[in-house]
């Protein structure tokens, strides 16, 4: 018997009613990661084992999802000596995290061969490409103003960006690197909407 998760997930914080004044408009149904579930040790390790499942598959039911996500610290010298840095930063809002990846297939086409198509040589993984959509929502000014330069700092951090997150680390996900941040027009002056996009980044070794 397949368990939906969605099923046993209690949310106490409804994220649509506190985020539609800054947004416009309410997030559409996600599975909220970040919730208290109160069903018997068995259901819920059923219910632990399906979602697990589907991280695994690759998010091909699920595309969007809020959950929390934590900029680790990081220092990095670039090679005129400058030293970069930032302090670690968890966003104050869980936000919405949507990831995308496709196959590069290498083609080659076959002169008067008389079939048609292509040959394909050879297969390869893309990046995963990340949308990390949230939120400041913060009433006092000085406050939602360092967030929002903590947030500054990481983007343009010339160098990869490590992050804790449960859905991310789930897809061997463990570092970014930051293309784009964006701050759109936003309701209500404690509010300042965010939209980082980015790709997943690997630790790769060089022979000279």
């Amino acid at each position: 018997m397949r368990i939906d998760p969605v099923e046993y997930i209690n949310d106490k914080t409804n994220l649509a009613v506190h985020t539609q004044a800054a947004f416009g408009f309410a997030f559409p149904p996600v599975i909220p990661l970040k919730t208290n579930v109160n069903v018997s040790d068995k259901e819920a390790k059923e219910a632990s084992a399906e979602l697990q499942a589907r991280l695994n598959s690759g998010l091909v039911e699920n595309t969007n999802w809020i959950i929390p996500l934590v900029f680790s610290a990081a220092v990095y010298t670039d090679s005129a000596g400058k030293r970069w840095s930032y302090d670690e930063f968890k966003l104050p809002v869980d936000p919405v995290i949507s990831l995308s990846r496709k196959n590069i297939i290498v083609r080659r086409y076959v002169s008067k061969s008389g079939t048609q198509g292509s040959v394909k040589e050879r297969w390869s993984m893309d990046d995963w490409e990340l949308s990390i959509t949230g939120v400041i929502i913060e009433e006092d000014e000085d406050l939602r103003n360092f967030m929002l330069s903590q947030l500054r700092e990481i983007a343009k951090f010339p160098s990869s960006v490590p992050v804790v997150c449960q859905l991310l680390n789930n897809m061997d996900i463990f570092q970014i690197a930051i293309e784009s941040i964006d701050f759109p027009h936003t309701r209500g002056i404690e509010n300042q909407v965010f939209i980082i996009k980015a790709f997943s980044d690997e630790t790769y070794r060089l022979l000279i």
